[in-house]
C-alpha cells in the first residue's frame, strides 16, 4: 500500500503521521459461563514440534472473539480453550492488543468477572499485552478505512502487519486484507 494514498500531505500534523507510517511499514444478552475460561487447566501437554515453535518467539496476534467464544460457551468454545491452554503452557506465544482486553472487560461488564478474566489472564506468561501510542491508533484508523475494517479490527490489522504475525480469529473480515488470518485450531508458531 502506498503510503501516500493515505494522507493529504498539506499539514505537518499529516507530515508526523506519514513519518511514523513510513517508520511503522516503510515507504511504500447472554450471560459468561462462570467457570469456562476463568480458569483453564494447565493439562497441556508438550510435544517436539510445539517446543520448537515456541521457542521461535510471538507468531500471532489474538482476536477479542477467540477469548469470547470460550468466556460465553458459543460453538467453538472448545477449539478456544485448546488454542488458550497452549498460550497458558507457553506453547504458543502471541500477542494481545491491550484495547482488546479492555473491550472483554467492557462486554463483561461485572467488576468480578472482570477482575478474575484480567487476573487469570496476567498470569499467562506466555501472552505478550501490547499498548498502542495515540500515533499508531491514527494510523490504524486510516488503514481501517482504506481496507474496509472497522476500528478495532484496523487495530489489529495495522499491529499484526507492523509485527509481522498472523491473526487468530473467526472474523473473516480480515480474509480481505493481506494480512493472513488462522482459526484457533490452526494457529501454529511457522506463519
Amino acid at each position: 500500500m502506498e503510503c501516500g494514498a493515505l494522507f493529504d500531505t498539506s499539514s505537518s500534523y499529516t507530515m508526523v503521521r506519514r513519518a511514523f507510517f513510513e517508520k511503522s511499514f516503510g515507504s511504500t444478552a447472554e450471560t459468561v459461563d462462570p467457570i469456562v475460561g476463568l480458569g483453564l487447566g494447565s493439562d497441556y501437554s508438550w510435544d517436539g514440534e510445539d517446543l520448537v515453535e515456541a521457542l521461535r518467539g510471538p507468531m500471532c496476534l489474538v482476536d477479542a472473539n477467540v477469548f469470547l467464544e470460550l468466556l460465553y460457551k458459543r460453538d467453538r468454545w472448545k477449539e478456544c480453550y485448546d488454542f488458550l491452554n497452549k498460550v497458558k503452557a507457553e506453547a504458543v506465544k502471541p500477542h494481545v492488543l491491550r484495547f482488546t482486553l479492555h473491550g472483554i472487560s467492557a462486554i463483561l461488564g461485572d467488576p468480578k468477572l472482570v477482575s478474575r478474566f484480567l487476573s487469570e489472564v496476567s498470569r499467562w506468561r506466555g501472552l505478550t499485552v501490547v499498548d498502542l501510542s495515540i500515533d499508531e491508533e491514527m494510523v490504524a484508523s486510516e488503514l481501517a478505512s482504506n481496507v474496509g475494517l472497522d476500528f478495532d479490527d484496523g487495530l489489529q490489522y495495522y499491529y499484526a502487519k507492523k509485527a509481522g504475525l498472523q491473526v487468530v480469529s473467526f472474523d473473516k473480515d480480515f480474509d480481505k486484507t493481506d494480512v493472513k488470518r488462522v482459526e484457533p485450531k490452526d494457529a501454529k508458531a511457522s506463519g
